[in-house]
């Protein structure tokens, strides 16, 4: 199971090779999020940025910053393979945050939304968010909020406030921070193909990820998160640069 700062289209689409929902998952409180200024830092920066490498509270989730960490770590692996960093988009951003967190929310998990026609693929869910024609991609993933591997020995809490601890050594199992949550989740779709191509592709431009927390109540309350990331590329550019969303807006290719 793989499980701050802020401030019309064709579908190129991968299936994901994942988990199916369990009944039973209890997902957190209604949930807002402040945009991260995805322009005040390098992923470099961000990587030491204090509140990034901060424990995550599961109470009160900053989805915002969490969006951004998985945003640069996904950068940084491309710069690894010497390709242009994917710029943000507040569309793209929307769009993966709806559908993480109707995939809680609705208990399916799936690139195809079961209940709602208009949001049913990646490419209406990102036209609806407000981005226009072009190739869009997108990444799902479930993954857990503390640092536990699946299929290894676990003992759970007798109380919720008490944490999972691994019987190996009595030591409780440590909440991700944004950054360690980030690399497991892009760390897992790299070693997927599927995923690794929308990740490493040339062609999009943009890029907008989100997440929502829930627990897995047939699992001990286990602490869990629901990832989307959407990409945008241009339905007839290839190499030319594509500089802002208003570029696009507007047609200045």
């Amino acid at each position: 199971m793989i499980i701050s700062r802020f401030r019309r289209t064709r579908c190129f689409f991968a299936p994901l090779l994942g988990l199916i929902l369990a009944s039973g998952a209890i997902a957190g409180p209604p949930a807002a999020y402040d945009e991260f200024d995805y322009e005040s830092l390098t992923i470099g920066q961000f990587k030491e940025y204090a509140p990034a490498n901060a424990i995550i509270d599961f109470s009160r989730v900053d989805y915002g910053l969490l969006h951004a960490a998985i945003f640069f770590e996904t950068n940084r692996m491309r710069r690894l393979y010497e390709l242009k960093e994917l710029r943000h988009w507040t569309a793209l951003e929307k769009a993966a945050f709806r559908h993480s967190q109707d995939m809680v929310e609705q208990g399916f998990y799936s690139h195809i939304h079961p209940t709602d026609e208009k949001k049913q693929f990646p490419a209406q869910r990102i036209f609806l968010a407000g981005a226009p024609l072009g190739s869009t991609a997108e990444n799902i993933a479930s993954t857990f909020g503390i640092r536990y591997r699946s299929g290894e020995h676990v003992r759970p809490p007798r109380e919720r406030t008490e944490p999972f601890v691994d019987p190996a050594t009595n030591a409780p199992i440590p909440p991700h921070t944004y950054n360690s949550l980030a690399e497991s989740v892009v760390g897992g779709w790299m070693t997927s193909p599927q995923h690794r191509e929308n990740i490493l592709h040339k062609n999009f431009h943009f890029m907008g990820c989100g997440a929502y927390f829930y627990r897995d109540e047939q699992f001990h309350g286990m602490p869990l998160f629901r990832v989307t990331q959407t990409f945008w590329g241009p339905p007839h550019i290839r190499n030319q640069e594509i500089r802002r969303p208003a570029d696009i807006q507007s047609g200045r290719f």
